[in-house]
């Protein structure tokens, strides 16, 4: 009889370690993880982070199930990324990395994407600082292209200016954006002109060291807005 009643006990102080750990890891890790990011990105307005995992002391050997991040107004170098939401299954991290404040690092991933949204304004913003401080153009984000627009001084003459074009991955941490077509109001464009216009304004915009290494797969222009996707390379995993 007593045996029994220790083992009751045992079950219930079990179950209820079971339900405790349920309820207080997923968050306290949580509270990591939205710290140590916002450590590694200074100036990041929102840092949210949700994991999931069962069961829940799991996550006291750095197994998590899933994880959902979202980060708003991100600046990666010069560039400020106006939402970075991160999505992630069958991970593992360095717990005692993460205890001790030095950082988030995920050992293994089944799958860890990213989409990353960077706003017209803040486009705009990138481009002023890369290729004329002057700002006498502005960028254009809409059906998939992309058009700038601005002002040049020919011969005395104040003439708006068109540059229509594209944005390309140029690897693992950039986008490049290519001229295709220049157009000049009511002026046709000398060669030498035009390849100088189209020179001056490929600019490559610097992701930079993402928190978890990720690389840039593609990309897709919306109205106002950007949208780079990116992924956990195969050999980091």
């Amino acid at each position: 009889m007593i045996r029994l009643r220790r083992a009751a006990v045992l079950l219930a102080v079990a179950a209820a370690l079971l339900v405790v750990s349920q309820l207080v890891l997923p968050r306290t890790v949580e509270t990591r993880i939205e710290k140590e990011l916002q450590s590694a990105l200074p100036g990041a307005r929102l840092v949210r982070a949700s994991v999931e995992a069962s069961p829940g002391l799991k996550l006291l050997a750095g197994r998590i199930d899933e994880v959902d991040l979202d980060l708003r107004r991100v600046p990666l170098g010069d560039l400020v990324v106006d939402a970075l939401l991160v999505d992630g299954r069958g991970l593992i991290v360095d717990v005692p990395r993460l205890v001790q404040g030095r950082g988030v690092e995920i050992k293994e991933a089944e799958e860890l994407r990213a989409t990353l949204v960077i706003a017209e304004a803040d486009l705009n913003e990138y481009f002023w600082s890369q290729v004329h401080e002057a700002r006498f153009f502005r960028v254009s984000l809409d059906k998939g292209r992309a058009l700038l627009t601005g002002e040049v001084n020919l011969l005395g003459r104040s003439l708006e200016v068109y540059v229509s074009g594209v944005f390309r991955v140029e690897g693992p941490a950039s986008v490049a954006f290519i001229p295709e077509e220049v157009s000049l109001q009511n002026a046709r464009l000398p060669e030498a002109l035009l390849d100088l216009i189209t020179q001056e304004w490929a600019v490559v915009l610097d992701i930079g060291k993402t928190p978890f290494d990720l690389a840039l797969d593609e990309l897709h222009i919306e109205d106002g807005q950007l949208l780079i996707y990116a992924s956990r390379p195969p050999e980091v995993s």
